[in-house]
């Protein structure tokens, strides 16, 4: 059992909002409902793999939004058998590079279960092997915020920016204490 790790400060400009969007499968809402959620708040850029379904879906939400979308090789889906630590390590710098440049914008990724979930882990500075504790859906939503020692969790399994639905930490459940 490892320790947990302190959270990952950032030397990278950071966004004022940074979305992940799990899109292994395509969601069971349309891309234009996902779009129409943000109204006002849709962010600027879209960042998803080259190719998949996770592609497919950030160049729906792009053209909804007429924002640019940028794909990134290291937010690639998951091979059979690569560990963790090198998803993390090559999705964390896919990301470091995106968010350059981006001080003050809303970001938007959409990526495979497994590439986000191994990205909040690594963001909040926890073990990655305890990271499929996280339940994020196809279609919903994480949203990080930089905090004063790194990004910050502030909701998980979200539909979108006001939805009242989905929880402020993964695996909780909404206006529910746990056990």
């Amino acid at each position: 059992m490892s320790a947990i790790t302190e959270p990952v400060p950032t030397e990278a400009p950071s966004p004022a909002e940074l979305w992940l969007l799990s899109a292994s499968i395509r969601p069971e809402r349309p891309t234009t409902e996902i779009a129409a959620g943000f109204g006002a708040r849709a962010p600027r850029t879209v960042v998803a793999p080259p190719a998949g379904a996770a592609a497919e879906v950030a160049s729906e939400l792009g053209a909804a939004w007429h924002v640019r979308v940028i794909a990134a090789e290291g937010l690639a889906d998951v091979p059979p058998g690569e560990p963790d630590v090198a998803v993390a390590r090559r999705a964390w710098e896919a990301l470091e590079r995106v968010r350059t440049g981006a001080e003050g914008e809303s970001l938007l990724v959409v990526t495979s279960y497994d590439v986000l979930r191994v990205l909040v882990a690594r963001a909040l500075g926890a073990p990655l092997e305890r990271s499929h504790a996280l339940c994020v859906d196809a279609g919903r939503f994480v949203l990080l915020r930089q905090g004063p020692l790194g990004l910050d969790l502030r909701h998980a399994n979200v539909v979108g920016p006001d939805a009242e639905e989905g929880a402020a930490l993964p695996g909780a459940q909404a206006g529910k204490a746990r056990a």
